[in-house]
């Protein structure tokens, strides 16, 4: 991200009391709630343009912070995951939806992908995407056509 800060700060909470996540964006007028981190992402990545589109916003950058450090000890693997991915130091929604979407697909490439983050917790989403491009499974979800082909 060109050195930027965030333009947009996203803030995770658990609500003990009703058993939820909950993001805030102050600036975009976003309160979302969930049972999942994973669930909140997705609405997140749904939401996030229409709202900041409506308050006059341009996303250039968003961070995400966690306000409650000890509940990330109780996550399920998905929102593990999704955390991690969150903490990617110039990580952006897009990258880490399609990551988890890879990722999710079978038990095996989500390990793959959880163990190249625990080895390489510098990573930018430019090195972990050329890990997963890497994988000899990247190509199994896409159809792709070969132009030399004659059908």
């Amino acid at each position: 991200m060109d050195g930027k800060e965030p333009n947009l700060i996203i803030q995770f909470k658990w609500d003990d009391e009703a058993k939820v996540w909950v993001a805030v964006a102050d600036n975009a007028g976003l309160v979302l709630e969930s049972e999942s981190l994973a669930e909140l992402f997705i609405r997140i990545k749904d939401t996030l343009p229409e709202m900041c589109k409506a308050n006059h916003i341009e996303i250039y950058d968003v961070g995400f912070v966690f306000e409650d450090e000890r509940k990330k000890e109780s996550l399920s693997e998905e929102d593990v995951l999704w955390y991690r991915l969150s903490q990617v130091k110039d990580t952006y929604l897009d990258f880490i939806y399609a990551t988890s979407q890879y990722a999710r697909k079978n038990a095996s490439r989500f390990d793959r992908v959880m163990e190249y983050l625990k080895k390489n917790p510098k990573a930018l989403s430019s090195d972990i995407l050329e890990f997963i491009s890497n994988q000899p499974d990247f190509y199994e979800d896409y159809s792709y056509y070969d132009v030399n082909s004659d059908s």
